[in-house]
């Protein structure tokens, strides 16, 4: 719980708003308005923990804090390319590196282990191994 209200506290201190809103096809979202102010929905409804919600908002605030954010009318905006950066921020601030290493040094090496010992997904920690492995971060 102390890693979500983190992101919570990081959210008002970036002046990124965070709305319960009804969102049953996204779970939650990220947007930025003409002027540059971020503001993320999240629909409660759809989030079964707090180690989800911590994960998503990250990854929403990783939209907003890096600008990662697509336009879906233009043919050279490469979603996948955002939706990296997003990920890589969320990672890097759930499970950053020099943790991750500790925990596999201590023999702490599969990854429902490692998200057990957490509080985060199996799927973000098999995300974080795949982007820190890639960059050499490991």
């Amino acid at each position: 719980m102390k890693m979500l209200d983190e992101l919570y506290e990081l959210a008002e201190k970036e002046d990124i708003e965070v709305i319960s809103c009804d969102l049953p096809k996204a779970r939650c979202l990220a947007v930025m308005d003409g002027e540059g102010s971020c503001f993320i929905g999240m629909d409660p409804m759809y989030i079964n923990s707090y180690g989800e919600e911590a994960e998503l908002l990250a990854h929403e605030l990783g939209h907003c804090l890096t600008g990662s954010f697509y336009n879906i009318s233009s043919p050279y905006d490469l979603r996948q390319k955002h939706e990296n950066r997003a990920d890589f921020w969320m990672v890097s601030h759930l499970l950053p590196p020099d943790r991750l290493s500790r925990l596999l040094s201590e023999g702490i090496w599969e990854p429902w282990r490692i998200a057990e010992a957490c509080g985060l997904s199996q799927e973000l920690v098999e995300k974080a191994l795949r982007i820190y492995q890639s960059k050499s971060m490991l």
